[in-house]
């Protein structure tokens, strides 16, 4: 937990156990891209810091994963979707070989000719050849 405190130094932030060998940071005030370079730095910092699991010789180094997921607080927001969905990251970093941040995939945007394809629909599709043989969505 000390390495975290490195990491969060702003007054507002708050770390919190949230089970075994599992912290939760709450960074209010903070888009994707910052929680992102907050998550990049415990990693970072447990990595440098060469920490181990005991004092025993072969005793496996700690590392940490971290999975994120943003929210804008509001009355209407369930915040049991923003633990679910951070810990689903947190699985996929964990199963990707831990050590690293898994972000929120960005927004899903349409296929290049997902647009076209649409009004195609809408327009009943191709239309009769032109006079020079060509159709009008080719």
């Amino acid at each position: 937990a000390g390495a975290l405190k490195i990491c969060c130094s702003r007054r507002r932030d708050v770390i919190a156990h949230y089970g075994p060998n599992r912290f939760a940071i709450l960074l209010p005030a903070t888009d994707e891209a910052g929680a992102c370079k907050v998550a990049e730095r415990v990693v970072e910092t447990l990595r440098d810091l060469q920490l181990r699991e005991s004092a025993a010789p072969g005793a496996r180094k700690i590392t940490a994963s971290a999975g994120l997921s943003t929210m804008v607080p509001s009355e209407d927001k369930d915040i049991s979707a923003l633990i679910e969905r951070a810990g689903r990251r947190l699985e996929t970093a964990k199963q990707a070989g831990g050590d690293r941040v898994q972000p929120e995939p960005p927004p899903a945007s349409p296929a290049k000719h997902g647009f076209l394809e649409r009004w195609k629909s809408l327009l009943g599709g191709p239309e009769e050849p032109t006079k020079d043989g060509r159709r009008r969505f080719d």
